[in-house]
């Protein structure tokens, strides 16, 4: 089923001013999760792959906080192979903790690329953080998950986004809601943002590339679709 986040945008566009420019309280949001199951829909697991043996669980967790920087880099990927819920423990643990934001950054995009492959339900909180959290490849992860997601429950984090004003931020949302085949979502978050812009000349210029742009990947999408029938 997907998600319906639609709705929700378009509220928020319609909204008064101050209660757009109000800053998304993340910590009450995470609250309002089941700690369990903070995730529903189904793109979310709660079991899948097999067990971690004991002595594969140390050497992972050894190499996760090592210092040689490549390390780390193949514990993610071991641990994403593992998949839920044996790996996401470690790397929910990591994202989790004080050490992230001194993480390197390629390091940290791993990290969320892995929960986002696993379709980790359990990382529904830790994607909203960081989705929130600035300018960096994995933030753009994690708003990537969230576009992606089924989760009705992301609909709050993804608002957010939009109303933050980042322009390249906002770029990430529309464009993974197309790329998961929420055309109509993404076009009310273009929207909203463009509600949002100045209108000036440059402004409208770049609403028309879009524009165009948007028609190229409608056709390109009409396209494979065709394709996958034939």
């Amino acid at each position: 089923m997907r998600w319906a986040i639609a709705g929700a945008l378009l509220l928020l566009a319609a909204a008064p001013a101050n209660a757009a420019d109000a800053p998304f309280d993340l910590a009450a949001w995470a609250m309002s999760l089941d700690p369990d199951r903070p995730a529903t829909g189904e793109w979310v697991l709660y079991e899948g792959g097999p067990a971690l043996e004991t002595d594969v669980a140390g050497t992972l967790r050894t190499s996760l906080y090592a210092e040689d920087p490549l390390l780390p880099l193949v514990a993610v990927g071991e641990l994403a192979a593992y998949g839920v819920p044996a790996g996401e423990e470690m790397l929910l643990e990591i994202a989790r903790s004080e050490q992230w934001a001194g993480l390197d950054e390629d390091l940290q995009a791993e990290v969320v690329t892995a929960l986002r492959t696993m379709r980790s339900g359990r990382a529904l909180p830790v994607l909203g953080r960081i989705a929130l959290s600035g300018d960096s490849d994995a933030a753009r992860e994690a708003i990537r998950a969230l576009c992606e997601s089924s989760a009705p429950e992301a609909e709050p984090v993804l608002k957010a986004i939009l109303a933050q004003g980042d322009r390249k931020a906002q770029k990430a949302v529309i464009r993974w809601l197309r790329k998961a085949g929420e055309r109509d979502r993404a076009k009310d978050a273009r929207q909203f943002r463009r509600a949002d812009r100045r209108e000036d000349r440059s402004e409208r210029r770049e609403d028309r590339r879009e524009d165009r742009e948007d028609r190229r990947e409608d056709r390109k999408e009409r396209r494979d679709e065709r394709k996958d029938k034939d």
